[in-house]
């Protein structure tokens, strides 16, 4: 049973809510009544998540989570932030395990920190160690620990 949306309802903002994980968790955040922001690097992309919820319900945002500011101004007013960034599986000479599961991570969990956000979830991966020979589950560690 869908719950009533109302001004006094919770706010959310997921980043890579528009990813295979993320969907999902904006998909049942709608269903309890949160109005959900989703941060995201396209929105143009995501436009099928507006459809989740009532008119109003999903916003979606421009974000890059390796800037302060950007990260800052989305979750600025949540009751809760989940990071669900975790579709990168392999570096690209644009894209950095580094930059997407250490840094950007890192530079969330501290904007949350200023802003005295009391909820924050990140989403990891299964089989993240120090010692893995695979690079994506070292950094994805390395990320959990910046986060704690």
């Amino acid at each position: 049973m869908r719950k009533i949306l109302d001004s006094n309802s919770p706010v959310a903002t997921v980043f890579g809510g528009s990813g295979f994980i993320g969907r999902y968790i904006v998909r049942r955040l709608v269903a309890r009544g949160w109005r959900v922001r989703v941060a995201i690097r396209h929105p143009n992309q995501a436009l099928f998540l507006k459809t989740y919820g009532e008119v109003g319900q999903v916003e979606l945002i421009s974000c890059s989570i390796f800037e302060r500011k950007s990260v800052a101004s989305c979750i600025i007013g949540s009751n809760a932030v989940i990071n669900t960034v975790a579709g990168l599986l392999n570096e690209t000479s644009r894209k950095k395990l580094l930059d997407y599961y250490l840094n950007g991570p890192e530079i969330i969990a501290r904007e949350c920190s200023k802003i005295k956000i009391k909820n924050f979830i990140h989403i990891s991966s299964l089989g993240a160690e120090t010692d893995s020979d695979s690079m994506y589950f070292r950094y994805k560690r390395k990320g959990e620990e910046k986060v704690l």
